[in-house]
């Protein structure tokens, strides 16, 4: 007799919640930029980060707003990271956009390949060094790359991207792709702005 497994829990509401079509400004992820010293060289040219044209009204000017600080607790750097951050110069949008590299994840204080790490093995390991994911952090981390992954199917359908029958849990999503988490969460961002992989 075969046994049928439960369903995967539906995916967190905070998960699946795409910028409303009247927020001006949010996130972009530069997807070339994958280690400290790209973004750092990026960060040393004026135009290193700059938007070719604003992604709220399409306006081809973007001048450099500001720089914010993140912590990603990468082995060797200092505490926190620059990051970019631009405001659209027509007068009726003035949108402002920040740019992650691509190894910051979006809402999370670390950086994409500790994340792997720490939820690669069962129960989620610690790493060797630098400063460590707490317990509860990896469990909300497991816990979501375990929820649905039907929306984010639906999602990868609609971008052109045909997904492998039986792929139910987001976990199962990154290892069917064979993409990084970091990878597959820059594409569910560009395919739907502000959702979320994890």
């Amino acid at each position: 007799m075969p046994t049928s497994t439960p369903a995967p829990p539906p995916d967190p509401a905070c998960l699946f919640r795409p910028y409303p079509s009247s927020q001006k400004g949010g996130t972009l992820i530069a997807t070339d930029v994958v280690d400290l010293v790209a973004h750092m060289k990026r960060m040393c040219s004026p135009d290193g980060y700059r938007p070719e044209r604003c992604p709220t009204c399409e306006h081809p000017v973007m001048h450099a707003h500001d720089r914010r600080t993140r912590q990603c607790h990468l082995d060797g750097a200092p505490p926190v990271i620059p990051i970019a951050r631009h405001r659209c110069a027509h007068p009726d949008c003035r949108a402002k956009w920040q740019t992650l590299p691509a190894f910051v994840a979006r809402h999370l204080h670390f950086h994409w390949r500790r994340i792997e790490t720490a939820t690669a093995a069962t129960g989620g390991s610690a790493p060797r060094r630098g400063r460590r994911p707490s317990p509860r952090s990896v469990r909300r981390w497991l816990g979501r790359l375990g929820s649905s992954a039907v929306r984010l199917v639906g999602l990868f359908a609609d971008g052109g991207r045909t997904i492998a029958l039986g792929v139910r849990t987001r976990a199962e999503l990154a290892r069917t792709l064979a993409l990084s988490l970091g990878a597959v969460a820059a594409w569910v961002h560009e395919l739907m702005p502000g959702v979320r992989l994890m």
